[in-house]
């Protein structure tokens, strides 16, 4: 299956992507009606609709940009093994990444319906391997993030409505191995990362391969996340420890009504993916 078809399948609700839930509730995807479609290679080096691509790449790869154009630029920048690949960049979309491809089926999606107050929105993505998929929520906001999605059949999901701040780093892959001296086997291999919905990560966070963070929870500044957060907590540290539980937050200084009756109800319809055999 190409990634385009891979996108088009979870449009159509017929395949919700990496363990069946992008496109579900809290994992809101882009409609097609207001994007037109064009072959990667067709534009090379040059310009549409305010995407700029640099270098090369190979056959069935395609972008879905909105008619009017991206309120901000995005760069693709690719290599000749970037082939059979899908990248698809919302029509309020107000981030400006900036994604190095460089593997086959590799599927990238950005949702809109970001605010655009008070965020610079600065996201660098690299994909280095197969059948990866990527997602930016709706509504999700960053000022600075750095993302390595490495491993074959590996994802990184950041659900609708979360915040992150500046200097964040992402990764599925420690980027060297460790090995074992009793049998030569390599210990780290590369884990995919799943961000909830309504998650605020503040600035200098690094996140470990293989982590979940819960819906409507905070991390603290310079924390390292090195396994699991659970829902509706504010965790910090170096690793993250949880610090205070039964908390969330706001995007305004002061929280409105309703909030927590939102979030609640999300809680709710969104099953709980940060549960492991070391729960806290």
């Amino acid at each position: 299956m190409t990634a385009e078809q891979h996108f088009l399948d979870l449009i159509s609700s017929t395949h919700k992507g990496p363990d069946g839930f992008i496109g579900s509730e809290g994992y809101s995807l882009p409609s097609l009606h207001d994007l037109a479609r064009y072959d990667l290679a067709e534009i090379r080096e040059g310009k549409v609709n305010n995407l700029e691509f640099e270098g090369r790449c190979g056959s069935g790869n395609a972008v879905y940009v909105p008619k009017k154009g991206l309120i901000r630029k995005a760069v693709i920048a690719a290599s000749l093994k970037l082939e059979n690949s899908c990248f698809v960049f919302d029509t309020d979309l107000t981030l400006s990444p900036k994604i190095a491809a460089h593997n086959s089926n590799q599927l990238a999606i950005f949702s809109g319906g970001i605010p655009t107050v008070g965020h610079g929105g600065k996201l660098v993505l690299t994909m280095f391997g197969k059948n990866q998929t990527f997602f930016w929520g709706r509504g999700s906001t960053t000022n600075g993030t750095q993302i390595q999605l490495c491993g074959d059949d590996r994802y990184i999901i950041v659900g609708d409505d979360c915040m992150f701040a500046h200097n964040i780093e992402v990764r599925t892959h420690d980027m060297h191995a460790l090995i074992s001296m009793s049998d030569g086997k390599q210990q780290n291999y590369p884990e995919s990362i799943l961000v909830e919905p309504h998650v605020w990560i503040g600035p200098q966070v690094s996140f470990g391969r293989g982590v979940t963070v819960g819906l409507g929870s905070v991390v603290g500044a310079k924390s390292y996340v090195s396994r699991n957060i659970p829902r509706f907590c504010v965790a910090a540290g170096l690793p993250a420890k949880v610090l205070k539980t039964d908390v969330s937050w706001d995007r305004k200084s002061f929280a409105e009504d309703g909030t927590y009756l939102h979030l609640q109800e999300m809680a709710k319809a969104i099953e709980d993916r940060t549960r492991t055999s070391d729960d806290w």
